[in-house]
């Protein structure tokens, strides 16, 4: 939900007669079809959230302080720029890599029938999010459980790419060309 108070950014824009960047327009886009993915598929992916939550409270802290009047330097703006491009490619990375992951089953869970004097329930997972599975030890389980984890982590990265191009991008008009 927090994906769709994000637009609100945009609004005050369109209210104050600018115009939405592509950058802008792009972002709160785009990031509402992943949020809603990695909701909907439980994304390991979510756990980048953390590290958005941060960046996004650094960056409205910067809002409010410019919006109070207060002058932030040019090189905090930079920062907090090169800290949005660095969480994309941390994300993208961590994201990716569960795409290639897998772990050893550390039990022969095929044998177990009773674990602290109860019987274990071996009928089939309730939902979607129920990953339950009996396997032989050391059997390599993938770190996604079926083809929507994935497929979420496949829309995020291609959407991620042209939101780094577009954050480079702004970062170099803005603060490495000399202005005019």
């Amino acid at each position: 939900m927090s994906k769709y108070y994000e637009v609100i950014d945009t609004l005050i824009i369109l209210a104050k007669g600018k115009k939405s960047s592509m950058l802008q327009t792009y972002h709160h886009a785009g990031i509402i079809l992943c949020g809603w993915a990695t909701v909907v598929y439980d994304s390991p992916c979510a756990l980048v959230a953390g590290i958005n939550v941060l960046v996004h409270t650094l960056m409205y802290t910067y809002f409010a302080l410019q919006t109070l009047g207060y002058s932030v330097s040019t090189r905090v703006k930079r920062s907090l720029t090169t800290i949005q491009i660095a969480q994309f490619f941390i994300g993208m990375i961590f994201g990716t890599s569960f795409l290639f992951l897998s772990y050893k089953a550390p039990l022969d869970m095929s044998q177990m029938a009773v674990k602290n004097d109860s019987v274990l329930d071996f009928s089939p997972p309730a939902s979607h999010g129920d990953t339950t599975r009996l396997v032989p030890k050391d059997t390599m389980i993938p770190c996604l459980s079926d083809s929507g984890e994935a497929a979420t982590i496949y829309v995020s990265t291609i959407y991620i790419w042209p939101l780094i191009f577009l954050f480079v991008r702004f970062f170099i008009k803005s603060y490495s060309l000399k202005k005019r």
